[in-house]
């Protein structure tokens, strides 16, 4: 990967690079299956409280600790891309929903023992995860990329500080005591349900052309 291709603080991928990576990984739509993908659309929660209470070189420092909790937590053939500001993209290849829930809460999780580690922060923010599951072959990039968005803006509606997926089913069981699930009765009418783990702000716009 070329140095054009990484974010210069964190190390991980960019624009660029998770561009290139999609036309590795999907090289002609309609092809052959096996192109299906999770995404991992992960934002910090109060950064600009951060910034404004720590400072920008806590921010900084906050930003690489995700990127190395993240990269840590997936397989080498995942890629963790930094979207901008305190938006991450986390790509799995070839993942469940189900599957790609748990790496995410483990992202989560990960994240704030990381962050305890860091005692001369004073503002401790957490993170907010949306994830969608598609498959290249079928489907574009973003349309995954939105269902991720979609499931991001609930999970930061219903407060912060977990993971949430689109889900069709009533019940989705992630794992043995860690979530609930919110059903279509209880879910606002205007948003899908989701399947919430663990514990407002504005849902993200996202463009990767």
């Amino acid at each position: 990967m070329s140095r054009a291709e990484n974010d210069p603080l964190t190390s991980v991928r960019n624009r660029i690079g998770l561009r290139t990576w999609i036309e590795r990984f999907a090289p002609a739509r309609g092809g052959p299956q096996g192109k299906g993908i999770a995404l991992l659309l992960i934002d910090i929660d109060h950064f600009k409280l951060l910034n404004d209470t720590d400072g920008h070189a806590a921010g900084d420092r906050v930003l690489v600790l995700l990127a190395g909790v993240a990269t840590r937590q997936v397989r080498e053939r995942d890629i963790v891309m930094r979207h901008g500001g305190d938006e991450f993209i986390v790509v799995l290849a070839n993942t469940p929903n189900d599957e790609a829930v748990r790496i995410a809460e483990r992202i989560r999780r990960a994240f704030a023992d990381g962050l305890n580690r860091l005692d001369d922060i004073i503002s401790r923010p957490t993170l907010s995860i949306g994830v969608a599951v598609g498959d290249l072959a079928s489907e574009a990039f973003e349309p995954i990329l939105r269902k991720a968005d979609a499931a991001l803006y609930r999970s930061k509606r219903l407060g912060r500080d977990r993971v949430g997926t689109l889900a069709d089913e009533t019940v989705l069981e992630i794992e043995s005591g860690l979530g609930r699930v919110t059903t279509p009765e209880l879910a606002a009418p205007e948003l899908p349900a989701i399947a919430q783990v663990a514990a407002d702000d504005n849902s993200i716009a996202f463009d990767i052309r």
